[in-house]
């Protein structure tokens, strides 16, 4: 198996509905700032705004929670509140140049600390681990 099918397997087991929700489930549980920076980091890049309602429900905790890291955020300057183009009573939270390379900075670290791991693996090794992981999440 060469690198292009490896990171192919791979994206299509990330791709996966099962996989995405227990990635999700995995994000819920770390409810920290860099949560908070990486969840706007893959909404931005779906095109989808985000409001601090949006992140209370999605990681589960308390509006107040929420301000309270979006105001440590903003301090440090690496999100901005503006308020929404379509209703103007909503404010939405977007990530500064300074966020978007902190996210991507500790997405990068984790990719690259699973691929250190992944090259301790042979092809053959690699082969079964998506062929069992496959027949885990389909």
């Amino acid at each position: 198996m060469n690198s292009m099918d490896f990171f192919n397997n791979l994206q299509n087991i990330f791709n996966n509905e099962t996989v995405k929700n227990n990635i999700e489930q995995l994000m819920n549980s770390l409810k920290g700032r860099i949560s908070i920076l990486i969840y706007l980091k893959f909404k931005s890049e779906a095109n989808v705004e985000t409001t601090a309602g949006d992140l209370a429900n999605y990681f589960k905790i308390s509006t107040a929670r929420v301000a309270k890291s979006l105001n440590n955020l903003e301090e440090g300057c690496k999100i901005i509140r503006k308020k929404s183009k379509n209703d103007k009573r909503v404010t939405i939270i977007a990530l500064t140049e300074e966020g978007l390379r902190d996210a991507n900075e500790v997405v990068n670290y984790h990719l690259n600390l699973i691929g250190e791991k992944l090259k301790k693996i042979n092809e053959e090794e690699l082969k079964v681990f998506f062929d069992v992981i496959n027949k885990l999440v389909y």
